[in-house]
């Protein structure tokens, strides 16, 4: 019964470890620098730990490494109580420690990074002064090979980022209603389908098929538009998009200067759209 015990602590011990270990992986610096604004407790010592990688990582290696030898020590000492055969002990404990140790518990970390890293952070500590003698030995060795040429401290932020910044800022109403409107459609465009932007079949000027050189010239130059929709009855029949340029090379009809279509669903993202307009080398598609 101690050896299962021990056992299992091992395992907790393993899972914490690989918790800890993806969580500071994939920790936002930027979120956690808002919650210390906030005044969140042990946010300091996360970033400590965050400004120098070689302490927690150190620290999560040791770990895990003597939570796995704990872990597989004991429980084949209890396994082979039970009679059973070394091969099936060996995969068995094998595979607990791969799902319940290391699998899982990166996978439930992974989604909640910035709290786990939090969280974790002073039983991390902790382990840290335990494992003293043992990291030193581990710095010092590491100390004798020099590292690479250091490499540049810019950094861009990405869109989750910028995401994390302007809901800060809305928190703190340093934004005027219309701006955050605006903020909040880029941010939300790229998941928006195409019907949401598209120009409703109603409201498109175009010109009909038969309609001669002067229409499109006397249509763009009332409307300022520099292209236009050439159909056929009915209306959703479209032949061809006219582009202002084309008209000064006088062409004899407008089917003669009318450019093939791009047809995309209206179920398709914003940022897909814009992805096939790019690849086509097209500005305007039919929905």
């Amino acid at each position: 019964m101690l050896e299962t015990s021990v056992a299992i602590i091992g395992l907790a011990l393993s899972a914490f470890f690989s918790a800890t270990e993806i969580a500071f992986h994939q920790a936002n610096p930027l979120q956690l620098a808002v919650w210390r604004e906030r005044g969140y407790r042990t946010v300091n010592l996360t970033e400590q730990f965050l400004g120098k990688p070689d302490r927690y990582l150190i620290t999560v290696l040791i770990g895990t490494n003597l939570a796995n030898v704990l872990t597989s020590s004991y429980a084949t000492i209890s396994l082979l109580r039970l009679g059973l055969p070394q091969l099936w002990i060996v995969i068995t404990i094998s595979a607990v420690i791969l799902v319940f140790g290391e699998i899982l518990p990166k996978s439930f970390s992974r989604e909640r990074a910035n709290s786990m890293a939090v969280f974790n952070t002073p039983f991390l500590r902790t382990s840290e002064i335990l494992f003293t003698p043992i990291v030193w030995l581990a710095r010092s060795y590491a100390s004798l090979f020099p590292e690479g040429k250091e490499k540049s401290s810019t950094h861009f932020l990405n869109r989750n980022e910028l995401k994390i910044l302007f809901d800060e800022m809305e928190v703190s109403e340093e934004l005027e209603a219309e701006e955050k409107e605006v903020i909040t459609n880029i941010f939300d465009f790229g998941s928006q389908p195409v019907r949401v932007a598209m120009t409703p079949l109603a409201d498109i000027i175009g010109l009909h098929e038969d309609a001669s050189v002067e229409d499109a010239v006397q249509l763009m130059s009332s409307t300022g538009l520099s292209k236009l929709v050439l159909y056929k009855d009915p209306l959703d029949q479209i032949r061809g998009i006219i582009f202002l340029h084309d008209l000064f090379s006088e062409p004899k009809s407008l089917l003669n200067i009318a450019h093939r279509p791009l047809f995309i669903s209206e179920t398709m993202s914003s940022s897909e759209a814009l992805r096939e307009l790019r690849r086509y080398r097209s500005t305007l598609a039919i929905v």
